[in-house]
């Protein structure tokens, strides 16, 4: 059986884009999750001094996990120029 993949690497670059409905789901959970963290931390610090502990620390592990999350659910990562390299388009 074939694994179904819910990032497909992206045609310009390095990385990935979500290509199933799993893949945006998973993508919206992350950005949300991320501006909530934001949205609390920046809430959470009365003195204008934000702890870099307890504020990037989170935000390091949330990209970390999804980073792993596409590594695991994705194609693998490369550079890409285009689909149409070497085809002389």
């Amino acid at each position: 059986m074939e694994r179904r993949l819910w990032f497909k690497a992206k045609t310009h670059g390095w990385g990935w884009t979500a290509a199933t409905w799993e893949g945006w789901v998973a993508t919206a959970i992350f950005a949300a999750a991320f501006g909530l963290w934001i949205a609390y931390w920046v809430h959470n610090t009365g003195d204008g001094q934000p702890s870099l502990f307890l504020g990037f620390v989170p935000l390091l592990l949330l990209i970390g996990g999804f980073i792993l999350l596409c590594l695991a659910k994705g194609e693998k990562p490369r550079w890409s120029w285009g689909r149409n390299k070497g085809r002389g388009i």
